[in-house]
């Protein structure tokens, strides 16, 4: 905890530590498996699956009827990009993706069509700030958590409850998934992503972050976001910023 609280002593530059009220805030991302085309797609798989050669299924597809040669190109296209019939470079041909052919194995059209049209649940955490609920990302909040050990000289207080501020701030779905770091399957799935629940706020958790510098103090770059709050609710905290932005 608070591995970078205090920040690197700088010779010449003063450090003011703030203590920074705040808490954790959860939700979850739903990230469907469909396609927008998957409802055409259905019974493409199912006749590779039933044993259709890739040659035969492209020359007299199931969709449309009759065949039109630019929309069955990209629907074969679609296929592949969404590996869901991959190339077999040793016999030729195609393959469909292992997790279909189980689900179809297991439950027939009706289990296909579930896999296809499920969507994959992401529990998201991040931390939001006590004073506008401006969130943030939990990995980046984590290195300012609250250090006990070290007094702070300026001790900022929670400006509501922690589920109202989240209310009032409604995070963008995209900013949201930006910031859970690691979770490559919900960045490549944005666009159709949706929140499978509400935002909820939970364990409080404060950071302890240096302020640099002396009449004009500078927030760490990781915590920059966070500026636009800090100048409404404590303009104090940044010397020189407050009157400079009063003059605006």
């Amino acid at each position: 905890m608070g591995n970078r609280s205090t920040g690197r002593e700088v010779r010449g530059v003063r450090r003011t530590l703030v203590h920074l009220p705040g808490f954790l805030v959860e939700a979850e991302i739903c990230i469907p498996q469909a396609h927008a085309h998957a409802l055409w797609l259905l019974p493409w798989v199912e006749r590779l699956l039933s044993g259709t050669p890739w040659d035969a299924l492209t020359r007299q597809p199931p969709w449309p009827e009759p065949a039109d040669p630019l929309v069955v190109q990209h629907l074969a296209r679609t296929l592949v990009d969404l590996r869901w019939a991959v190339p077999s470079w040793s016999g030729g041909g195609v393959e469909v993706h292992p997790s279909l052919r189980e689900a179809f194995e297991a439950d027939g059209r009706t289990g296909l069509a579930r896999r296809l049209f499920d969507a994959e649940v992401i529990r998201g955490e991040w931390w939001a700030d006590g004073l506008s609920g401006t969130v943030i990302s939990r990995q980046t909040a984590i290195q300012f958590d609250w250090d006990l050990q070290r007094r702070a000289k300026i001790v900022l207080e929670p400006s509501g409850p922690p589920q109202g501020l989240i209310d009032g701030a409604e995070p963008d779905l995209l900013d949201l998934i930006m910031k859970l770091n690691g979770v490559e399957v919900a960045w490549g799935a944005r666009d159709a992503a949706f929140l499978g629940t509400s935002l909820r706020a939970g364990e409080r958790i404060d950071l302890l972050f240096p302020m640099f510098g002396d009449e004009l103090r500078l927030l760490p770059d990781e915590l920059a976001e966070l500026e636009p709050a800090l100048l409404e609710h404590s303009p104090e905290i940044f010397g020189e910023k407050r009157s400079t932005r009063s003059r605006v």
